[in-house]
């Protein structure tokens, strides 16, 4: 049971925490199929550029990573010995990596690098092949450049020597921005080339790839209003980790994150919080906007991110392991639109916490809904 005591507008009552102000009165929560290769298709010439987009987020912003997958079919392998031994045609191989925003703009609003995360790369065909990339790599995101569309690794080196390349051409309503957040969801690359390079060459032997889907999956929103330093002070000096709000009890601050997606008709956004204190109640609330320009305000131990058009979403106790997640359809709690924003956060109890105010808060958490 959660006791809620209220007390004078916006402060704690003694031996109580509040659930059910936050300084704005709460409001009720209101009820593809791949193809095959086709033979008239030209090969890239693989010495096209690298490119980006620049993300701009209320500040304070925080990088974050955005997930890819590139599944194709192995064509033919000549490899008998090292990582792609074994591979044979008709192979299904899958090309995974993380990539860090916002990127690097080579032609604003046409074409972007983004800097792989070394330690996520992978290619899997029957099983991980180990593939690592030799140092920094970038992947390359192309709209309309100059009327075509995107997506490649130019030749690179692999740790085990080999050189791989990965990549295509596509029409021009392939993608919709070279902004990669923005383009979550799977793609038919096979319905859609105009001209591919997917090879891995060298050191003995040499292996071709057809692409037939890509996925690009994406954090549905931004985290914001951290207690790092970044923003407003937090109260007693008690700064968190990187990306997390004001330190608590456990130490480094919680977190706010989100999984699932924007879409209203999936339904599926899921807001997830972690580094909390085991065993107590926090609210999940939402707003319309950021509160002091994403840089908060001082609450309890913490930060106030959210404002605006509060509304209570749901009281969940932490877990064993700190964490706690969102089970309502918060579409629905927010009557959400598309193209409109909510702001989210979890204000949580923290008895003998840095300040000794007994509550504390995440980061902010921001998305915009699509249909």
């Amino acid at each position: 049971m959660v006791c809620v005591h209220r007390g004078e507008y916006g402060h704690v009552s003694p031996g109580g925490f509040i659930l059910s102000i936050l300084i704005e009165p709460l409001k009720p929560m209101p009820l593809s199929s791949s193809s095959r290769a086709r033979p008239d298709l030209i090969k890239m010439n693989t010495t096209i550029f690298s490119l980006a987009a620049l993300a701009m987020f209320s500040a304070p912003a925080f990088s974050s990573d955005v997930s890819v997958r590139l599944t194709g079919t192995v064509q033919n392998n000549s490899y008998s010995s090292g990582p792609f031994a074994g591979a044979s045609a008709g192979d299904t191989a899958v090309l995974s990596c993380d990539v860090t925003t916002p990127g690097f703009d080579i032609a604003p609003g046409q074409l972007t690098d983004y800097a792989i995360v070394l330690s996520t790369f992978d290619i899997d065909i029957n099983g991980s092949t180990g593939a690592a990339l030799a140092g920094a790599t970038d992947l390359q995101v192309q709209n309309d450049f100059p009327v075509s569309d995107g997506f490649r690794i130019n030749m690179t080196q692999l740790a085990t020597g080999e050189f791989l390349e990965a990549g295509f051409g596509a029409v021009g309503t392939f993608f919709s921005s070279n902004d990669i957040t923005l383009l979550g969801g799977t793609y038919d690359v096979s319905a859609n080339l105009t001209s591919f390079g997917y090879t891995v060459q060298g050191s003995g032997g040499f292996m071709e790839i057809f692409p037939e889907t890509l996925e690009i999956i994406t954090d549905p929103g931004v985290a914001y209003c951290f207690g790092d330093g970044s923003g407003t002070t937090c109260p007693c000096g008690n700064i968190g980790a990187a990306g997390a709000g004001c330190a608590n009890s456990v130490g480094s601050g919680a977190t706010l994150a989100a999984s699932g997606t924007s879409s209203i008709l999936a339904d599926d956004l899921v807001l997830d919080a972690t580094q909390l204190p085991t065993g107590t109640p926090g609210l999940y609330f939402s707003g319309s906007s950021q509160l002091n320009d994403g840089a908060g305000l001082v609450f309890g131990d913490g930060l106030r991110c959210a404002s605006n058009n509060i509304i209570r979403m749901e009281v969940v106790t932490g877990g064993n392991g700190g964490s706690s997640s969102t089970s309502v359809s918060i579409s629905s709690s927010v009557g959400a639109v598309a193209g409109s924003t909510n702001t989210f956060q979890l204000w949580y109890r923290n008895p003998g916490g840095p300040c000794n105010a007994q509550f504390n808060t995440t980061n902010g958490y921001e998305v915009t809904w699509s249909n």
